[in-house]
């Protein structure tokens, strides 16, 4: 399953540098591959690079569609999951401290 994760992250790496050079910097598709890199990231447990692309997502759909956007609320909530994860993954003995 893990090399299932990595092969996928590997080929979503190639889509996003294609979409960097052929669409606009806030292009929508930009987006989702984004947060597609993050969920393969987060499959292989390094949520902190995958925060980074999760955020990389929400900016760039929150200047594409505004704010209120269906798709900018769904990044911004995986964000704020990943975010408790990384939360359980540092403190002792597994509890949650918000």
């Amino acid at each position: 399953e893990t090399e299932d994760y990595t092969r996928s992250l590997s080929y979503f790496d190639k889509v996003l540098k294609i979409q960097k050079k052929i669409l606009s910097p806030n292009h929508s598709l930009l987006a989702i591959t984004n947060y597609n890199i993050a969920k393969a990231l987060a499959a292989l447990c390094e949520y902190k690079k995958s925060i980074e692309y999760a955020s990389q997502a929400v900016n760039i759909a929150r200047h594409t569609f505004g704010s209120n956007h269906e798709n900018v609320q769904l990044y911004e909530n995986y964000v704020k999951k990943l975010r408790r994860r990384t939360l359980i993954n540092v403190v002792p003995n597994g509890a949650v401290y918000e």
